[in-house]
């Protein structure tokens, strides 16, 4: 019988998992869309928040242009939005908007 042919286990164990490494790079890699390079979407808002945002826009460029190292992957919107109509479910499932929450201190994490 020729042993030549046969691979071993090992050989078959790293083969797989360089393919699965492979196929899990390949996924994040080619995930677009999101962050600071997503398509802009055009925010819901009352034109008076809409000229607030725009009237702080010298502002962002200014904190834009600071940022440095990691931080600087963080982008301002530009032009600057309004995220009042910004809808999300609470816990108990009750559609609510940002709005929702005028005069609190909310902690808002945007992934």
């Amino acid at each position: 019988m020729a042993d030549g042919n046969r691979f071993s286990p090992r050989l078959i164990l790293a083969a797989l998992v360089a393919g699965v490494l492979a196929g899990a790079v390949a996924v994040y890699v080619s995930e677009s869309g999101s962050g600071n390079n997503a398509p802009a979407q055009v925010a819901v808002g009352d034109s008076k928040d809409d000229a607030a945002c725009a009237a702080k826009a010298d502002r962002a460029r200014t904190v834009a242009a600071a940022a440095t190292g990691q931080v600087a992957a963080l982008l301002p919107a530009d032009p600057p939005q309004s995220l009042k109509g910004l809808a999300f479910n609470n816990p108990d499932g009750k559609p609510m908007t940002l709005a929702d929450h005028a005069g609190k201190t909310v902690l808002l994490n945007l992934w």
